[in-house]
């Protein structure tokens, strides 16, 4: 397997390590961007600065307008911002159901294999363009590094992910097929690789 990859470094996570010439060391506590988002992972939203349950709020918010003969523009603000918190509740939900499944396949029958929670992603040259406009919020800057490893390499295929919307049961046991990919019917540019071990940052690409 080629020892070469490439990384999209996404800018404001410990800048200071991606720079030519280090060399990062990817350990079996290695905070990935995919742990912080599995381990900040809360069913509480932010409401004027305070941290409540969704749903009782959302039940008091109900109570407050259901016998209103008019709604008026800040309750419809007040709802799109509930609606809004709702969505990304869901999101985050499904994420953090998907990635302890992965998890716990993980543990239980590949555990050789590094952790997606503490490892580094790198994929091959012609998947550069397909994982920049997937990873990268329009709101963030990135950068692409070349890389060299030592250690670890498990390359897979992100479009053998199970999908977030099914059960915890349902999702366990579509990651088998993650952790024990097959090529031949995915793309090779939505190849992923999960890297444990030491990490050289030969050449900053953009």
């Amino acid at each position: 397997m080629e020892n070469e990859l490439y990384h999209i470094h996404l800018k404001g996570n410990k800048d200071y390590k991606w720079q030519v010439g280090n060399i990062i060391n990817v350990d079996e506590k290695f905070d990935s961007i995919m742990n912080q988002r599995q381990q900040n992972f809360c069913q509480l939203i932010l409401l004027d600065n305070n941290e409540v349950q969704y749903f009782l709020y959302l039940a008091q918010y109900y109570d407050e307008i259901k016998n209103k003969t008019s709604i008026k523009q800040e309750d419809l603000e007040e709802l799109k911002h509930l609606l809004k918190a709702g969505y990304y509740l869901s999101y985050n939900a499904n994420f953090f159901k998907r990635e302890t499944s992965l998890e716990d396949c993980r543990k239980d029958n590949f555990s050789s294999l590094p952790s997606r929670l503490h490892s580094l992603y790198l994929c091959d040259k012609d998947g550069l363009e397909y994982w920049q406009d997937t990873i990268v919020p329009q709101n963030k800057e990135s950068e692409v590094f070349k890389v060299y490893i030592t250690g670890t390499i498990f390359k897979t295929n992100e479009q053998l992910l199970p999908r977030e919307e099914t059960t915890y049961g349902e999702s366990y046991n579509a990651s088998f097929k993650y952790w024990n990919p097959k090529f031949k019917d995915v793309p090779n540019y939505t190849n992923e690789y999960l890297v444990q071990g030491k990490v050289k940052i030969l050449e900053k690409l953009r």
